[in-house]
């Protein structure tokens, strides 16, 4: 969780997902909105981890074949 802390991205989405659990909970937001807000934005975080994960995996690939 200290990661979290450290990358923007993951701040904004620990936040976000804070926001709208409390949101539904005052009943500021349906259930709905809520579940349509929170995959987007668990999509997006998930999705900027593979992102990061496929170019380390590539930068690795590269110093092993001696490539750059």
């Amino acid at each position: 969780m200290k990661k979290a802390w450290e990358d923007i991205k993951s701040f904004v989405t620990v936040v976000m997902t804070i926001a709208f659990i409390a949101f539904t909970a005052m009943k500021y937001i349906s259930g709905e909105q809520f579940y349509s807000l929170f995959q987007i934005v668990i999509a997006f975080y998930f999705g900027t981890q593979v992102e990061k994960i496929k170019q380390l995996k590539e930068e690795l690939d590269k110093k092993d074949n001696g490539v750059g």
